[in-house]
């Protein structure tokens, strides 16, 4: 455990036993641990400690916003909940950036001003921050006038709404925005803590779908040089030593962990043929590929780093040239 991570838990755990209940956020746990990133091996070792200490975190750690308020308590779980994965609707960073709002009571200029002003499509309507009496949109505002009916507050333009907890399931979140276009999101003190509309859903899921058609093409690109170059002899001397049982028989049954393996013998990788590439360049960036892929299948809860995604747009356009090269077509240039 990092120095720092322990000194801070131990001070913490204090601190609880005095019936405090000190607060952080989970970047914060990550930093003292030393960790970027709340993968499963990281967040296995965050939770061990915790549990070393006597600590636990209202809410988990694991499916807060990074930047989301947690408060240390006692235990109230075992390390057997460590295999939670569903991810809650607090990750998403727009469940925790308080809306812009109107009352019902104010003029209908306020509402329009305001969403014309943010290239807002609908604001909440608030009596206060735990009351929500409904929506406004553009769809709203522009049905009532079409009825014909007066419109000179933002109450005359009300339309219904859905809201949820943010400890709700994430995907529960997405089925309901898909039918009612968005949600407003409400923390456990009942107070409105965000808003998710179909357009946050897909911004955040275009980032993660990115991921996974860059690490298909990596690996689709990596069996093809390699299904070419080797024979299943060779592929199975790759196979991880603590895996006998699994039979190798095409490069299809590798990992891409195996993939780097399999490369980095000199005497391997000169029969892949590509002579004017540096070896150690080449396993640096696929090793820095594999961190990504294995961060990604095991979904973190965090959202891609930007610097994650040039890695893996680089490597595919790498690839991708070096493919078009050896089937003597002109590399793409994209």
């Amino acid at each position: 455990m990092a120095a720092e991570a322990n000194e801070k838990l131990r001070e913490i755990a204090d601190r609880v036993q005095k019936g405090e209940l000190p607060a952080a956020t989970p970047r914060d746990l990550l930093r003292w641990f030393g960790f970027a990133r709340r993968t499963s091996g990281n967040v296995f070792r965050m939770k061990t400690a915790l549990s070393e200490h006597q600590l636990d975190t209202d809410p988990d750690f694991v499916n807060a916003y990074v930047d989301g308020e947690i408060r240390f308590c006692r235990p109230k779980k075992t390390l057997r909940d460590v295999a939670e994965t569903t991810f809650r609707v607090g990750v998403m960073r727009q469940a925790n950036t308080p809306p812009k709002s109107v009352n019902p009571n104010a003029p209908l200029s306020e509402a329009v001003t305001l969403m014309m002003q943010n290239g807002f499509s609908q604001l909440p309507v608030m009596e206060s921050e735990r009351r929500v009496v409904g929506l406004i949109s553009w769809k709203s505002i522009a049905a009532r006038q079409a009825s014909g009916c007066t419109c000179e507050k933002v109450g005359d333009c009300i339309e219904e709404h859905k809201e949820m907890s943010n400890d709700a399931p994430l995907l529960e979140a997405i089925r309901l925005i898909r039918d009612s276009e968005c949600v407003v999101i409400k923390d456990k003190e009942k107070k409105v803590c965000g808003i998710l509309t179909a357009s946050d859903v897909c911004e955040e899921f275009d980032k993660l779908g990115e991921q996974f058609i860059l690490i298909g093409e990596i690996e689709g690109y990596l069996r093809w040089f390699i299904g070419s170059s080797f024979s299943p002899t060779d592929l199975a001397g790759a196979r991880d030593s603590t895996d006998h049982a699994r039979g190798v028989e095409s490069v299809d049954d590798l990992t891409l962990g195996e993939y780097q393996r399999l490369l980095e013998n000199e005497e391997c990788w000169s029969k892949l043929g590509l002579h004017a590439v540096d070896r150690k360049t080449f396993i640096a960036a696929l090793d820095e590929v594999r961190v990504i892929r294995n961060d990604v299948m095991h979904f973190n809860p965090d959202p891609p780093k930007e610097e994650a995604l040039a890695a893996l747009r680089r490597f595919a356009k790498y690839l991708r040239e070096l493919h078009a090269i050896r089937k003597g077509q002109k590399p793409c240039p994209t």
